[in-house]
């Protein structure tokens, strides 16, 4: 997941189906590398507070259990996620 924002996100929760994982903060331009499995066909939501305010994105992306899958979150200046899958 990637913070191209210019504040530290907080309380960054990422999940999908058959799985939640807390991951804490973001430092603005950061980087933080998380390894999940979900036990489905899923896609991947993300959660996060910043500026005061709490934001929460539309699920996106495809990634499933039974196979490997690079998903990239980013979060943009304007906390809107994007979630591709590679």
């Amino acid at each position: 997941m990637v913070n191209d924002s210019s504040v530290e996100l907080t309380n960054v929760l990422v999940s999908g189906t058959g799985f939640s994982e807390d991951i804490g903060s973001i430092q603005p331009r950061n980087l933080h590398t998380l390894y999940v499995k979900p036990t489905s066909e899923s896609a991947l939501k993300v959660e996060f507070d910043a500026n005061g305010k709490h934001f929460i994105s539309e699920p996106q992306g495809y990634l499933e259990g039974s196979s490997i899958y690079k998903v990239d979150a980013i979060v943009a200046p304007d906390f809107t996620v994007t979630v591709e899958t590679n």
